[in-house]
């Protein structure tokens, strides 16, 4: 009897090399989206130091005018990179989840062809199982009809 081969095993590993560049992929930008939130929250801690020191300055009293002044220009500015940073934080969201959406497609798509093999593989099974009975079957149905002229001669 042959050995099982699967009609769409070149498929199959297709299949599953682009489910593992899918998820590559996915991991990547998930990474990305991670770092730029932890450059985003050093941004937010630089703005609530800076208020910080200008309180500090503050308390000071001397010639605290330009000083405050550093500092509020810093903050305004702060204030519109965290923004930027915002907004490019939610575009890479965007495509965290279109690639994970791809990801999990790619990954139906190669466990519909791993239930295909699996069902296949059953039945190559059943019908080793049905050959090899009937096998049995014939070589035990001849040795009994040998047995039975043998009587009856």
């Amino acid at each position: 009897m042959k050995k099982f081969q699967f009609a769409f095993s070149t498929l199959l590993k297709l299949k599953s090399v682009a489910e593992a560049e899918a998820q590559r992929e996915h991991q990547n930008i998930k990474a990305k989206v991670r770092s730029e939130e932890e450059i985003l929250y050093q941004m937010y801690e630089s703005v609530e130091n800076s208020y910080q020191l200008g309180l500090q300055y503050k308390l000071e009293g001397t010639e605290v005018s330009p000083r405050l002044e550093v500092v509020d220009i810093f903050i305004k500015g702060q204030n519109i990179r965290i923004e930027h940073k915002r907004e490019e934080i939610r575009r890479l969201k965007q495509v965290e989840e279109e690639k994970q959406a791809l990801w999990l497609e790619k990954r139906k798509e190669k466990k519909s062809l791993e239930l295909l093999k699996e069902r296949k593989m059953e039945e190559y099974k059943k019908e080793v199982m049905k050959k090899q009975t009937k096998n049995l079957d014939d070589i035990i149905s001849a040795r009994f009809g040998v047995r039975v002229g043998e009587d009856n001669g």
